[in-house]
């Protein structure tokens, strides 16, 4: 298979040799509509490592130029690369699935290693940086949550706040409206959605999007809603049932978030310094 061990065109880590629905999340957004096409036909069906390029391209509704361009994007030769990728990592998830009953515990560690392993290709110093900028030379911070979203919300908001940075998680969607149309652009809303398709999400960056605020998210997919309406995009991987993906997915969030909290040290030194101070305010409540 023709990989590159140095990150493409697109900013995408390619130091692993998998996993290709990874690559597909991360450069989603940064499809063309009818790349698009093949992205979520491809994401959608198993089946089409069994397919001809012909097939998909008739099948997902794009042109067989795009199907072709839509796999040199990702890092591939061609449709057939894809596809020889495709089939291991469905051969790994068959035979990881299969050790589910054997050993609980062995399995949920070798799930989370896998969940890091995958979202960190997703993360790139770029990125990092931008979202750590972003964060850092906002006026205030909104962050918005629902659910076990919230918990996440709450804790972006608690170490922000350590950073000196004004910062508020608010999961009731009336308030999350009334204070988003409030913000603007040198305020930051912070997206926390692991489906992407919180409805109660959505309408706050809709919101915030015409109030002129930049806009961040914190999600498992990039071709959701949520993920559409973040000028920043934060995302996960961990591909799980979503009914055990609302506990699975706090590792991998975890882990993004103090990739970026770490950055946001790395990059201002003030933010140091104010931390140091808030420690020192607050120490005696840890006794």
């Amino acid at each position: 298979m023709t990989v590159s061990n140095k990150k493409n065109h697109n900013g995408l880590t390619e130091e692993a040799q998998g996993d290709a629905l990874v690559r597909i999340h991360t450069l989603y957004n940064q499809l063309t509509n009818t790349e698009k096409l093949v992205a979520d036909y491809v994401l959608e069906n198993e089946d089409v490592v069994y397919r001809s390029i012909t097939e998909v391209a008739s099948l997902s509704g794009a042109g067989y130029g795009s199907v072709v361009r839509f796999c040199k994007r990702l890092g591939y030769s061609g449709f057939q690369d894809l596809k020889i990728q495709l089939t291991k990592d469905l051969a790994l998830r068959t035979a990881y699935h299969k050790d589910e009953s054997n050993d609980p515990l062995t399995h949920l560690q070798e799930q989370c290693f896998e969940d890091l392993r995958n979202t960190a290709q997703m993360l790139t110093p770029e990125l990092l940086e931008e979202a750590a900028t972003a964060l850092l030379e906002a006026r205030n911070v909104l962050v918005v949550g629902f659910a076990s979203s919230a918990i996440t919300a709450k804790e972006i908001e608690y170490r922000l706040t350590r950073f000196g940075i004004q910062a508020v998680s608010v999961s009731d969607d009336q308030v999350q409206r009334m204070r988003a149309v409030s913000l603007a652009p040198e305020d930051v809303l912070f997206m926390v959605s692991f489906s992407g398709t919180t409805k109660r999400i959505i309408s706050a960056g809709e919101v915030a999007r015409q109030a002129g605020a930049k806009t961040m998210c914190l999600t498992n997919f990039a071709q959701s809603p949520v993920s559409e309406l973040a000028d920043i995009r934060l995302l996960t991987a961990v591909h799980i049932d979503p009914i055990r993906a609302e506990i699975v997915s706090r590792v991998p969030m975890a882990f993004v978030l103090d990739a970026l909290f770490d950055q946001m040290l790395r990059q201002d030194e003030k933010t140091r310094e104010i931390l140091e101070k808030t420690f020192k305010t607050t120490a005696d409540t840890y006794l």
